[in-house]
C-alpha cells in the first residue's frame, strides 16, 4: 500500500508539472526553490526506485526458474497418471490464460456474427463445410479432427473424447431458425435481441463445442458463429476457414495510394529496432556467402581437387567444421538419426582420415613452404597494402553508410537497454496503480453473455473529423467509447468513476479472418488504459482529455507491451506459477482491468467486402472477444469494408442496459463532428431503454 500511494504521488507530481511551468513566472524565489528541491527529490526516488525494481527482478529469476521447473515437472506427472487411467481422452497439453480461467458457466467462446447479401441455402451451407472443413485432409489425416468430437475436463485438464467422433452429425451444429421480418430499423433492434438471446445460451456439452445458426431476414440472412477457443489454439484453424469465406487475395490499386490508414490504438508505443535487423541481415548474408565461398574450394564433393593438391592445416581445419556443420544438419533433418554414424559416413564420403591431418602438418612445417608463406607476406605488405589504401578511398561512401547504421544500432541498443532497466517499475506501477472502484467491478456475473452492436459509422466520415480536428482516427473511436461508457453509468444511476482501468488490443483483420492459422490467439500486445469518464458534456474537451490519456499510456507502457506480447504469447503466468495460484493471480488482474477494448482493423485491401465461397457478398462482420474471469465488459471497434461499428459484449447480470454503450456511440461521433463544423450524418430516433422494456 505504502508503494502505491507513492505511485499516485508520482502520478500527481507529473501531472502538476505543465501547469507549474504556466505558473513560474509569477511566482517568488522561495517557492522557485522550494519547487527545485521537490524536483531534485522526486528525480532522486525515481532513480533508487527504478534500480531497486531492476535488481529485485534479476535477483528473483533464478527462483523463477526453478518454480517453472518444479511446475514444470509436477504437471507432467500428473498428465501422464491422467493419460494412464483414462486413456479414451486425449488430453490437451498447452498451458494457456484462458484454459487456467475457464470455466463451466464462463467459458471462451469467441462470438462472430456475419450479415450477408441474399438467402441462404442451408443445404449447400452444410455440404460445403462438410466438403471443406470436416473432411479436409491433410498429409493422409483429417485437418481438424476435433471438429467431430466432444470436449471435456478431468481434474484441471481439458481433454477430446476420442471414441465420440461416430455419433457426429452435423444438423446438430449448423441450424436454421425461423425468420425475422421487420421493416426498418425494428428489424435490426429484433435481430440483435434474438442474436443476444442465442449468445447468452450455451453450447450443447453432449456436442463438440461449435455451432453455426443461419438466421434469415427479408433479403439478408445472419451466420452466428460461436467456437470455443481451443479449436483456433489447439487445432490452428483460421476462422476464414469456418465462416466459409473466400481466400484473401490482395489486389493493387490506385485507389490505395490515396487511402490514408486508420491509426490503430497501439501504434507508437515500442519503437520497432531498424537499424539492427539491417545489420543482422547483413551479417547473415556475408556469413553465408563466405560459408559457400569455403565449401566451393575446400568441400571435395564440391572441389574433388582439393585433397589431391598439397594440404595444409587450414584446408584440414575447414575441412572439419564443414564434416561438422554437415553433420548437425542431417541429424536434425532425420527424425531417428544416429549421430555417430552419421559422423562417420560423413567424414567417408569427404576422405577426412588421421592420415590427411599428419600431412597436412608436415606440408604447412616444411621449410620450403615457410619460406614461400613469408615472400607471399612481404609482397603483401608492400603492393596488396598500397592497392588497399586504394581501395579505402574508393569506398569511403561504404564506410559512411556503415558509420550512420552503426550509429542507429547504438541508438536503438540503448532504447532496448532503457526499456528493460525500467520495465520492473512500469509493471509494478501499473499493477499497484489505485483507480476508482465501479459497478463493472462489483456487479456478481454469472458466465452468460449478451452482446449488441452500434449503428455502423462511415470511415470516410471519420476521416473528416480527424482533418477538422487533428485528432487520429482512433482517439476519436475512444472518445465515443469513453462518453458512451458515461452514459452507461448515468443511465442505471451510478456514481461515474473519475476513469475506467481497461486493457486495450489491436487485432489486424487479415489475421482475424486468416485460413487455418489460429491467428486470432495470438495478440499485438496490450496497452493498460485508464479510459478518462469524470470529463465535461462537451465533445471537443473529452477528446483532448482522451487524447491524453492515450499519449500517456503509450510513452510509458513500453516494457508492458513487451510483456504482454511474451506473457500471452508464451503464457508466462499459468506456466510459471502453479493452476489455482495463477488462476488467483488472473482472477484478480481481471477484476481491477474489467473493461476490455479491441480494436479490429486492416490495410486498404482489407476494407473490400469479403465474399463467401460461393459469391454472396458479406455486407458486414461483428467479433467479440470473450471476456473471461471477472471481466465483465468487452469492447470491439470493428472496421469492416468501409464502415466501423462499436460492439458490446456484456455478462446477462448488466444487460440489457449495455445496449445504451452501442446505442450511443454513433451519436456521440455526430456530436462531435457537428461542434467541429462536419456535416452530421442522420442518427437513429429509438433509443434502448423502449426496445429493453418491450422485453
Amino acid at each position: 500500500m505504502a508503494d502505491s500511494t507513492s505511485l499516485s504521488h508520482t502520478e500527481a507530481y507529473q501531472d502538476s508539472r505543465m501547469q507549474t511551468q504556466r505558473d513560474w513566472p509569477q511566482m517568488s524565489t522561495k517557492a522557485r526553490k522550494t519547487l527545485v528541491e521537490l524536483k531534485q527529490r522526486y528525480n532522486v526516488f525515481s532513480a533508487f526506485y527504478t534500480g531497486a525494481a531492476f535488481l529485485i527482478t534479476v535477483a528473483s529469476l533464478p527462483a523463477l526458474l526453478l518454480l517453472y521447473v518444479a511446475v514444470s515437472i509436477s504437471r507432467l506427472f500428473w498428465l501422464r497418471l491422467l493419460e494412464q487411467f483414462h486413456p479414451e481422452l486425449e488430453f490437451v497439453r498447452s498451458t494457456s490464460v484462458r484454459t487456467t480461467v475457464d470455466t463451466v458457466r464462463n467459458q471462451g467462446i469467441i462470438t462472430v456474427v456475419l450479415q450477408v447479401k441474399g438467402q441462404c441455402d442451408i443445404h449447400l451451407f452444410r455440404t460445403r463445410l462438410q466438403t471443406d472443413m470436416l473432411d479436409r485432409r491433410k498429409n493422409g489425416k483429417l485437418a481438424f479432427p476435433h471438429l467431430r468430437t466432444k470436449l471435456t475436463s478431468l481434474w484441471g485438464w481439458y481433454a477430446w473424447m476420442r471414441s465420440s467422433d461416430t455419433h457426429f452429425n452435423i444438423n446438430n451444429h449448423v441450424t436454421i431458425t425461423q425468420p425475422v421480418y421487420t421493416s426498418g430499423f425494428r428489424e435490426d433492434i429484433n435481430c440483435q435481441k434474438f442474436i443476444s438471446e442465442m449468445v447468452s445460451k450455451y453450447i450443447c456439452p453432449d456436442h463438440p463445442p461449435w455451432h453455426i445458426l443461419v438466421i434469415p431476414s427479408t433479403d439478408k440472412f445472419y451466420l452466428l458463429i460461436r467456437l470455443h477457443h481451443l479449436y483456433l489454439t489447439e487445432e490452428k484453424l483460421g476462422l476464414g476457414d469456418l465462416l466459409l469465406l473466400e481466400p484473401y487475395m490482395p489486389v493493387w490499386s490506385e485507389e490505395a495510394e490515396e487511402y490514408m490508414e486508420q491509426e490503430q490504438l497501439l501504434a507508437g508505443t515500442f519503437k520497432t529496432p531498424v537499424a539492427i535487423p539491417q545489420v543482422y541481415q547483413h551479417i547473415c548474408e556475408s556469413l553465408s556467402n563466405s560459408w559457400n565461398e569455403l565449401v566451393s574450394i575446400y568441400d571435395p564433393l564440391e572441389n574433388p581437387k582439393v585433397t589431391c593438391n598439397r594440404p595444409s592445416l587450414k584446408s584440414f581445419a575447414v575441412l572439419v567444421a564443414i564434416v561438422v556443420v554437415s553433420t548437425v544438419r542431417i541429424y536434425f533433418r532425420s527424425e531417428n538419426g544416429n549421430l555417430n554414424s552419421i559422423l562417420r559416413r560423413e567424414m567417408e564420403r569427404r576422405r577426412l582420415t588421421t592420415r590427411l591431418f599428419w600431412r597436412s602438418l608436415l606440408l604447412t612445417f616444411h621449410p620450403v613452404v615457410v619460406a614461400h608463406a613469408m615472400l607471399r607476406w612481404a609482397w603483401w605488405l608492400v603492393v596488396t597494402c598500397s592497392l588497399q589504401l586504394f581501395r579505402m578511398v574508393l569506398s569511403v561512401p561504404v564506410y559512411l553508410y556503415w558509420l550512420v547504421l552503426g550509429y542507429h544500432v547504438l541508438r536503438e541498443l540503448w532504447y532496448l537497454a532503457k526499456v528493460t532497466f525500467v520495465g520492473p517499475k512500469v509493471i509494478l506501477q501499473e499493477l499497484l496503480k489505485p483507480g476508482d472502484s465501479h459497478h463493472l467491478q462489483t456487479v456478481s456475473l454469472c458466465g452468460r453473455k449478451a452482446v449488441s452492436w452500434s449503428d455502423p459509422v462511415p470511415l470516410e466520415y471519420i476521416h473528416r473529423v480527424h482533418l477538422a480536428t487533428g485528432a487520429s482516427t482512433c482517439e476519436i473511436l475512444l472518445a465515443a467509447v469513453s462518453a458512451s461508457l458515461r452514459d452507461y453509468f448515468r443511465y442505471l444511476g451510478f456514481k461515474v468513476p473519475q476513469s475506467v482501468m481497461t486493457t486495450a488490443r489491436f487485432v489486424p483483420q487479415e489475421k482475424l479472418l486468416a485460413q487455418s492459422a489460429g491467428s486470432v490467439s495470438r495478440d499485438s500486445g496490450l496497452l493498460c488504459l485508464d479510459l478518462p469518464l469524470w470529463v465535461p458534456d462537451e465533445p471537443l474537451e473529452n477528446l483532448g482529455i482522451v487524447q491524453s490519456a492515450l499519449h500517456r499510456a503509450r510513452n510509458h507502457q513500453a516494457p508492458l507491451y513487451l510483456a504482454s506480447l511474451f506473457g500471452l504469447d508464451h503464457s508466462v503466468i499459468p506456466r510459471i506459477l502453479p493452476s489455482v495460484l495463477a488462476r488467483i493471480v488472473l482472477n484478480m488482474l481481471s477484476r481491477r482491468y474489467a473493461v476490455t477494448i479491441t480494436q479490429v482493423d486492416g490495410s486498404y485491401q482489407e476494407k473490400k467486402r469479403r465474399r463467401l465461397l460461393w459469391g454472396q457478398e458479406v455486407e458486414s462482420i461483428m467479433y467479440w472477444r470473450p471476456p473471461q474471469a471477472n471481466i465483465s465488459l468487452s469492447l470491439t471497434l470493428m472496421t469492416y469494408g468501409d464502415l466501423v461499428r462499436l460492439g458490446v459484449m456484456s455478462d446477462t447480470q448488466i444487460s440489457p442496459q449495455h445496449s445504451v454503450i452501442s446505442y450511443n456511440f454513433d451519436k456521440h461521433i455526430a456530436q462531435l463532428a457537428t461542434l467541429a463544423g462536419v456535416h452530421r450524418r442522420p442518427s437513429r430516433t429509438s433509443a434502448p431503454a423502449s426496445s429493453s422494456s418491450s422485453d
